[in-house]
């Protein structure tokens, strides 16, 4: 929880323009709400570990996890829409010659740490059965890695 406390905290005081400019605040939106999902799952928790005592009924507290769970999963469906606009924030504003944004704003050596670090975080990208966040990792890898956008210390085309 502190990790996704840390995210937020380094998301909120990007100012991007564009396109961009709403990306940082849905970061913080997931990470907050995730965060706040998690401490009320661990409330839960803590509550049915006390055993039974007068006050919250079990049942109840069951199905709070639940629900709580669930709601979870749809806040995680975001994830792969979130990677697409985080990748937008790598695309330079200046258009190539030919008029296509296909520059990106990191050099090759950063691009290739991202690409390094996406496989070491997610040991199977091509999981087709794979989580929300193995998802949005793999939307990610494979427009650093495969779709063809040239680096900020690549030469033009």
């Amino acid at each position: 929880m502190h990790a996704m406390a840390t995210a937020a905290d380094l998301a909120g005081p990007y100012q991007l323009g564009g396109d961009a400019r709403q990306t940082p605040g849905f970061l913080v939106n997931y990470y907050t709400t995730k965060g706040e999902m998690f401490r009320s799952l661990g409330n839960m928790c803590r509550s049915m570990l006390q055993g039974p005592k007068s006050g919250p009924d079990s049942g109840k507290v069951a199905a709070g996890m639940s629900k709580v769970q669930a709601d979870m999963e749809d806040l995680d469906k975001s994830l792969p829409q979130l990677s697409v606009m985080v990748f937008g924030v790598l695309i330079s504003p200046a258009p190539d010659r030919a008029g296509r944004m296909s520059r990106l704003l990191v050099t090759k050596r950063e691009r290739d740490d991202l690409i390094h670090q996406i496989s070491t975080s997610f040991k199977r990208l091509d999981a087709k059965d794979g989580s929300y966040a193995v998802s949005a990792g793999t939307v990610l890898w494979e427009y650093l890695a495969r779709k063809g956008y040239r680096c900020a210390d690549e030469p033009a085309s």
